[in-house]
């Protein structure tokens, strides 16, 4: 389900399957830049139990929870 920024740039690249998040996605600034990755599988965060996040001068940084 994408969705987009006023500007036509995306805010959010990701799919859903049975109304859950499903599979990566990805959100943007308004400047087309990504600002976080995520894996889903039924609609939770799947993999190594991280998010990427992207600083402001582009560098990938992780969170963990």
């Amino acid at each position: 389900d994408n969705s987009y920024h006023p500007n036509g740039e995306y805010k959010s690249l990701g799919t859903y399957k049975e109304d859950a998040k499903e599979g990566e996605w990805v959100w943007y600034d308004s400047k087309g830049r990504p600002t976080k990755e995520a894996t889903y599988k039924n609609g939770q965060v799947f993999g190594p139990n991280f998010t990427i996040k992207y600083s402001d001068d582009g560098k990938k940084t992780k969170q963990y929870y």
